[in-house]
């Protein structure tokens, strides 16, 4: 059922425009391949954005983002869907004029709303949003690692009663 909603959702979508600015998911999904996009008569540039996208990228996250001088029919989170439909993978963060959203193929819904409030507290425009989220990023994905000091306890203990049974058995034998 989900599975429907979200195609049908692409469908409808895609091809609404942008109420302000009369952009569609296809327009923006052509104009993704850096991973941003912003729109026409926005103060933030490309260029401003694309530290946090390569950060991001660099730490294994597909990000996109998506800047919008208008509110997307449906909503950003809707927006987001779509595009990310349309591009397959990856986590699209839309920022529209009175929204934000994110849809992806890479997180759960959880961090999807840690990154959303971590970027909302982080001030400085869109571009401390962007890098707000990335922040939460790469700390979701360094903490999927931490379990490294468990494993070493664990082989520890496994080679420790190895030794011990070598011990005992050779003790053993001895009598």
């Amino acid at each position: 059922v989900k599975r429907i909603a979200v195609f049908l959702s692409t469908i409808v979508f895609a091809s609404l425009p942008v109420v302000a600015g009369a952009q569609t998911v296809s327009d923006v999904v052509v104009e993704l391949d850096d991973g941003v996009y912003v729109a026409d008569g926005l103060s933030t540039s490309e260029n401003d954005l694309l530290d946090g996208v390569n950060r991001a990228r660099n730490a294994g996250f597909g990000l996109y983002v998506v800047l919008l001088d208008g509110n997307p029919a449906g909503g950003a989170t809707a927006f987001a869907d779509s595009v990310l439909n349309q591009l397959g993978t990856g986590t699209v963060l839309v920022l529209s004029a009175s929204g934000e959203g994110m849809s992806s193929s890479e997180i759960d819904q959880q961090a999807i709303e840690t990154a959303l409030d971590r970027g909302f507290n982080a001030g400085g425009g869109d571009v401390g949003y962007v890098n707000g989220v990335v922040e939460s990023f790469i700390g979701a994905g360094s903490s999927s690692g931490s379990g490294g000091g468990s494993g070493l306890i664990v082989l520890l203990v496994v080679v420790g009663g190895l030794v011990l049974l070598v011990w005992w058995v050779s003790a053993k034998s001895k009598k």
